[in-house]
């Protein structure tokens, strides 16, 4: 939420507010101008493709390249549990984490 700080090159959104309705989060944030990868995907080039691809693989490593402030942990928005269907032996939910260390120990 605070990659707006940071000094990427990536375009990121401007985030308005979260909140969670109806035991439901959501962002509101800015639209950025363009079409969705998927609606247009079919029409695009092998060579419009390779370039998307090469995009979004220097996006990814500068992402990875960034280090998080000293006793940055993962939780969920409002700093609680968190859950993930994609995390096959996780309960319906687990965490918070006070390190991303302790996080990357439960997985």
């Amino acid at each position: 939420m605070r990659l707006r700080d940071v000094p990427v090159s990536i375009p990121v959104p401007r985030v308005y507010c979260s909140f969670v309705h109806k035991n439901r989060a959501y962002i509101l944030m800015e639209r950025i101008q363009g079409q969705p990868l998927a609606k247009v995907w079919k029409a695009l080039s092998d060579a419009d493709r390779e370039s998307i691809f090469t995009q979004l693989r220097g996006m990814i490593m500068e992402l990875r390249a960034l280090q998080p402030p000293p006793g940055t942990g993962v939780e969920s928005s409002g700093a609680g549990s968190l859950r993930d269907s994609r995390i096959a032996r996780s309960r319906s939910r687990f965490g918070p984490f006070r390190t991303i260390q302790d996080f990357l120990f439960f997985l």
